[in-house]
């Protein structure tokens, strides 16, 4: 039995002498077919991460800026790669599921 579907087509004018435009256009043409079918696909899973970011940060301001402090955190050297940022007493982080930290072995605090 056929999944129901509701569609609607819409076309896309895209500039290829607008530098946005080009680079969405290329893009389009190097995408990986085997994550992405169609361009339909590509652009749904384009738009609705860019969307859903936008909203989350109008609705948390700092959220960004979290996130880029989170990032450079994990990679300042103080916790092991991968691991949650939760901080052992020897100062490296703590398996993300709670157990000992790999490095030190010290038994990790559970939630």
């Amino acid at each position: 039995m056929r999944k129901e579907r509701k569609i609607i087509n819409t076309n896309i004018r895209l500039n290829l002498c607008d530098e946005q435009d080009r680079q969405a256009w290329e893009y389009l043409q190097t995408m990986d077919r085997e994550k992405y079918k169609s361009y339909t696909r590509a652009v749904v899973v384009a738009l609705n991460d860019y969307f859903s970011r936008e909203y989350r940060n109008e609705a948390d301001p700092y959220l960004e800026t979290r996130e880029k402090e989170d990032a450079f955190s994990g990679k300042s050297g103080n916790s092991c790669p991968g691991w949650s940022e939760r901080i052992c007493p020897d100062g490296y982080s703590e398996e993300s599921d709670g157990n000992a930290c790999t490095v030190c072995k010290r038994i990790g605090r559970r939630n």
